[in-house]
């Protein structure tokens, strides 16, 4: 998820969110963009440093991958509240 300048990439399952500065796709090609709001931001591909990490959600997740998008967006959210936006 990118948000307020930074990304913030996390696996169901994984007990930490990465945060990474920038709009970062942590691959080094992308096969399919279903969608990309945000073209005028230049993509960074591959690997890029992971500047800070936020726990990750915990609870129910029956209704995946929608729950994990609104969890995932809070936590994130928490993290810029406390470091800034970019």
């Amino acid at each position: 998820m990118f948000l307020h300048g930074y990304t913030f990439t996390w696996t169901l399952g994984d007990q930490w969110i990465a945060v990474q500065e920038g709009r970062v796709a942590n691959a080094s090609q992308r096969y399919l963009v279903i969608t990309d709001p945000l073209p005028h931001i230049p993509m960074q591909l591959g690997r890029h440093e992971v500047i800070g990490q936020t726990a990750a959600p915990d609870g129910n997740w029956d209704n995946f991958p929608a729950a994990a998008a609104e969890k995932l967006r809070a936590a994130a959210t928490r993290w810029v509240s406390r470091h800034g936006a970019r």
